[in-house]
């Protein structure tokens, strides 16, 4: 049995179908998400981009903890709330 879910995403490729599956798995099981997003350090999704296809996609509204500073060759770190 699970508590919780974490789920990691590509910032290049956004939501792909196994995303998608895991996603309908956790709002069936009325499991809490929490979502990295990895590989910002390459060309990619802006934040924005991805937290707008999780919310569209699945009506959930996104927080994020941490905010990255710049993006592909210009990215710097992340800003820490």
């Amino acid at each position: 049995a699970a508590d919780n879910a974490v789920m990691l995403l590509d910032a290049a490729k956004g939501l792909e179908p196994q995303t998608r599956k895991l996603f309908e798995v956790c709002r069936m099981r009325q499991l809490p998400l929490f979502t990295f997003v990895n590989k910002m350090d390459r060309p990619a999704l802006t934040p924005y981009e991805i937290m707008d296809q999780i919310e569209e996609e699945f009506g959930l509204e996104t927080h994020p903890i941490l905010w990255p500073i710049g993006d592909g060759d210009r990215f710097k770190g992340v800003l820490d709330r």
